[in-house]
């Protein structure tokens, strides 16, 4: 097998040599040297008439659902059994799931956001009412919406009604006033 030299093939096709006539003058086959020239990661160009590093070749993994054992892959500092087609979702989200976390950090950052009553802590719902004085009124609710307000309360005994609705009514008011 003969060690080629891009350079010095570069060097005869600027001269005007055939990539043909390079091969006879090397006495390598078509396809001995083809597999060279691709082995040494480079590939030619008609337009410029030169060999060139070739591009590394991407693969397309989003089909792929096959699970990677790690004990599989050497030098790889992975967690075993990665789902190959969750990687690649990720990635295809990847501008999305940078849009989410910018817009979260800029949340967390502001010192009290008003449009937002806070449902994280422990699944548990935030009552901030300023006063504990109440006011009793009739008003009319769509009979839908009420009935699923009470299976709501019936699910979660924790909470008042009246403070609910307070707070419903709070976060609505901070959200479009």
């Amino acid at each position: 097998m003969i060690d080629l030299n891009i350079d010095e093939i570069n060097k005869m096709l600027e001269e005007g040599k055939s990539v043909k006539e390079i091969r006879e003058k090397l006495g390598i086959g078509e396809k001995a040297y083809q597999k060279q020239i691709k082995e040494l990661g480079y590939r030619y160009l008609q337009k410029t008439k030169k060999y060139v590093k070739a591009p590394p070749k991407r693969k397309d993994y989003s089909n792929n659902t096959e699970v990677i054992n790690k004990n599989e892959i050497k030098d790889l500092n992975i967690v075993s059994d990665i789902d190959i087609k969750k990687a690649a979702d990720l990635i295809n989200n990847y501008d999305n799931i940078k849009e989410l976390l910018k817009w979260f950090k800029n949340r967390e950052n502001r010192e009290y956001d008003n449009n937002i009553i806070e449902v994280i802590k422990d699944n548990r719902i935030e009552i901030d009412i300023d006063t504990d004085e109440t006011k009793r009124t009739t008003i009319l609710v769509n009979k839908k919406i009420y009935d699923d307000f009470n299976k709501f309360c019936q699910k979660h005994k924790e909470y008042d009604k009246k403070d609910l609705l307070s707070m419903a009514l709070k976060e609505y008011m901070q959200k479009y006033c």
